[in-house]
């Protein structure tokens, strides 16, 4: 059989090739890098619990054992909205699960290779292929549409972790921090205003240094992130997944399970499990579209309103399950995308 060509080797590409390994489908991948995850910088980052339900467990139906990636589960953090006081949310299940990136040996993106390996994918690195022969492309962002910076730290202080928001820190995002093991990971995420724009990497770092966290960036990074819907027919000559496709979270940026599910979806799709595929797709596309006008919505969010909502996700006995349900249709609610340029209006019944 004639290998299926992976044009990227981030977790979606990865998780397209474990899909289909398992299906029984040899695949080769295709990363310019000369290691899996060299773009990344050894920073913390969260698998997110509230997208999908358990019934959608992408890294199981991959094959993967969360158990034997070095990562650890957060349920409780606090939020910042100066000038008032931290707020502390908790929740009786965990939010998300902080993992490392990078090329070190205890990153998601080297646990990822080494499962793909074991399975008998060949991925071939340092090396392009050509883009007309490939049958999935994972490359990567194309458009910046919003921004991330931050760096990576040392820390005498115990585990902990706090986001950080206000538009003088992250405009339209959030800034956080993440201490675990004597390590650290500061960023901030935002899109960039019209005019105007500051430091916000140091802004935050004198907001935490005030507030007694205080530390010094070891190394610095910088990336990007677009924003834009998945293909409605995605099963065309060449598969786009992960965030070329537009398998990318619009609220909050997180999506490393959506970009997992993009790959398992074309996986699905190229070993004959077209109904499974298109299953999978609707939901990705219900899923960001909600994500979309979510987005849209916390845009027009002020300090205030930020703060408001901090405290009603406080106030709840489960955050998660409110998190949850701002990506599940509600046919009480009727959604309407005007344009892609206009307000979104909303119609409660």
């Amino acid at each position: 059989m004639k290998p299926i060509q992976i044009a990227g080797g981030g977790i979606a590409g990865l998780s397209a090739a474990l899909g289909l390994a398992r299906n029984g489908i040899p695949s080769v991948v295709f990363e310019k890098q000369k290691k899996i995850g060299a773009s990344r910088h050894g920073d913390y980052e969260g698998l997110e619990n509230w997208i999908f339900s358990t019934n959608h467990d992408v890294i199981q139906s991959l094959g993967l054992n969360l158990a034997s990636l070095q990562s650890f589960s957060v349920s409780e953090f606090l939020v910042h909205c100066p000038p008032n006081n931290p707020v502390k949310i908790s929740s009786p299940e965990p939010f998300f699960s902080i993992v490392s990136r990078g090329a070190h040996d205890q990153s998601l993106d080297q646990w990822m290779y080494k499962a793909c390996i074991e399975n008998g994918v060949e991925i071939k690195l340092g090396e392009t292929c050509d883009f007309d022969k490939a049958d999935i492309i994972a490359t990567g962002s194309q458009k910046a549409a919003a921004y991330i910076q931050g760096g990576s730290f040392q820390s005498h202080l115990p585990d902990q972790v706090h986001l950080l928001l206000g538009n003088n820190f992250a405009p339209k995002g959030y800034a956080y921090i993440i201490i675990r093991n004597g390590k650290g990971t500061l960023a901030t995420a935002y899109k960039k205003p019209m005019s105007g724009a500051k430091n916000y990497v140091k802004e935050t770092i004198t907001y935490f240094h005030n507030v007694g966290i205080s530390f010094n960036l070891d190394n610095t990074f910088a990336s990007r992130g677009s924003f834009k819907m998945p293909a409605q027919n995605p099963f065309s000559k060449q598969i786009t997944i992960g965030e070329a496709g537009g398998y990318q979270d619009l609220l909050f940026g997180f999506g490393m399970k959506v970009g997992m599910m993009s790959g398992w979806m074309a996986a699905s799709h190229l070993a004959g499990n077209h109904e499974h595929a298109s299953e999978l797709h609707k939901m990705l596309r219900k899923k960001l579209r909600l994500s979309y006008l979510n987005r849209v919505l916390y845009e027009r969010l002020n300090d205030r309103m930020q703060y408001s909502l901090a405290l009603a996700l406080a106030k709840s006995d489960n955050p998660v399950a409110h998190l949850r349900s701002a990506y599940e249709w509600n046919w009480k609610r009727m959604f309407t995308l005007v344009s892609g340029r206009k307000p979104v209006e909303i119609h409660y019944s």
